[in-house]
Parts: C-alpha cells; sequence; structure tokens
C-alpha cells in the first residue's frame, strides 16, 4: 500500500514523490549540505564584505537591513507562527515515517511554515531588491539559492511542500518590504 493512498491530497503526494522516488546518491550527499547554515557561511561572509568594500556606509546599512530581514523572518516563522499552527515534521508523523527517507535531523519543532525557507526567500529578495540596478543578473541566482535551499528541506524529509511554498511567500513579502524600506530610506544607488 502506497502513501498517495493513505493521503490522496497534493502535499503529501508531492513529499512523498520529492523524498521518496525523485532521489540519487549525489542528492543524499549534497542536499543535506544545502541546508546547513554552516554550508553558506563562505556565502554570507563573501556578501558582508563586497558590501562593504564596495559599497562603504551605504553597504552597512544595506547588511543592518539584511540582519533586519532575517531577524523579522526567524522570528515570524519559527516564533510566532509555528506555535500557531502547531503542524508536525513529516518525520515526527508515524504514518508518514513508513514511507519516507529521513536524510537529517527530524528534531522536535514544528513544520509550518518552513523557517528555512522563509529566511532565505527573505534575504534573496531583499538582496535582489537592493542590487537589481547595478547588479542585473543577481536575482536569479538568489531566488535559485533560495530555492535550491527550500527543495533540500523536502528532500531530507523535515518539511512537507506547503511549508516551504508557504515558507517562501512570507520570506518573498518580508524581502521585498525591507528591500523597499532600505531603497527608500538609504538610497543605495
Amino acid at each position: 500500500m502506497s502513501l498517495e493512498q493513505f493521503y490522496p491530497d497534493w502535499n503529501f503526494v508531492w513529499f512523498y514523490r520529492i523524498n521518496s522516488f525523485w532521489s540519487s546518491p549525489w542528492l543524499d550527499a549534497f542536499l543535506p549540505l544545502v541546508r546547513n547554515k554552516l554550508f553558506w557561511a563562505p556565502l554570507y561572509a563573501f556578501i558582508a564584505v563586497f558590501l562593504l568594500s564596495n559599497h562603504g556606509k551605504k553597504g552597512l546599512w544595506a547588511i543592518v537591513f539584511c540582519l533586519a530581514a532575517f531577524a523579522v523572518s526567524n522570528t515570524l516563522s519559527a516564533e510566532v507562527l509555528k506555535p500557531v499552527f502547531k503542524q508536525d515534521r513529516p518525520c515526527n508523523n508515524e504514518v508518514v515515517q513508513a514511507y519516507m527517507v529521513l536524510r537529517a535531523n527530524c528534531g522536535g519543532g514544528k513544520s509550518f511554515p518552513s523557517a528555512h525557507a522563509t529566511n532565505h526567500f527573505a534575504l534573496s529578495i531583499y538582496l535582489w531588491i537592493v542590487l537589481r540596478r547595478k547588479y542585473r543578473h543577481t536575482g536569479f541566482l538568489l531566488v535559485f539559492w533560495a530555492a535550491m535551499v527550500s527543495y533540500a528541506q523536502v528532500y531530507v524529509g523535515v518539511h512537507y511542500p506547503v511549508d516551504v511554498l508557504a515558507g517562501a511567500a512570507l520570506g518573498v513579502a518580508i524581502g521585498w518590504l525591507t528591500g523597499v524600506f532600505y531603497n527608500r530610506v538609504v538610497r543605495f544607488y
């Protein structure tokens, strides 16, 4: 009996497909790394150094606003919304556990919305809004980065697709608002 017979709705079907069917040994090795914050530490350091060295005081303000976008997105997703919705992670659901592959530490926290998706989309959209006039081609790379981290959350078995989609939507809104606010206050270009 397949998971799809237990859960005919799209959220469980897509979780099952991403987590179990669309897998490979190289994804099994790579995607758990992608969701690890230490994996991205060099990128975060590069962005900070790049902004400071190329844009001086405005770059410092860009970093401050970036940290603010992260603080708002993380607090809203992890501290406000997860306790309200109380959605268990797929890896903590006994029925789902029988049909999934867990590729990362499950954790005891709740699932909806994904804080990883919220945070990475908030940062990527914020940076895209701030940098888009001078660095036009960064938008695709930034959104791809956030999408890859979000996909990894489903792939390793710690989030459902709806968790990362909701997190992405929330992150886009936070990143966009923070970027627009930054551009009005600081005038990056």
